[in-house]
């Protein structure tokens, strides 16, 4: 809340969209690659 009750303008409010680093992000492409094969395999 201070957030908004510090704000210059309501510009001030918004944060940057920034991509966040998470602790899945090294296995991503394998989750991808393993997510897309069992969504085909389901389905075919």
């Amino acid at each position: 809340m201070l957030r908004y009750a510090n704000a210059a303008r309501w510009q001030d409010t918004f944060r940057e969209n920034r991509p966040r680093h998470s602790r899945l992000d090294p296995y991503k492409p394998y989750l991808e690659l393993a997510s897309s094969a069992l969504a085909s395999s389901h389905w075919a």
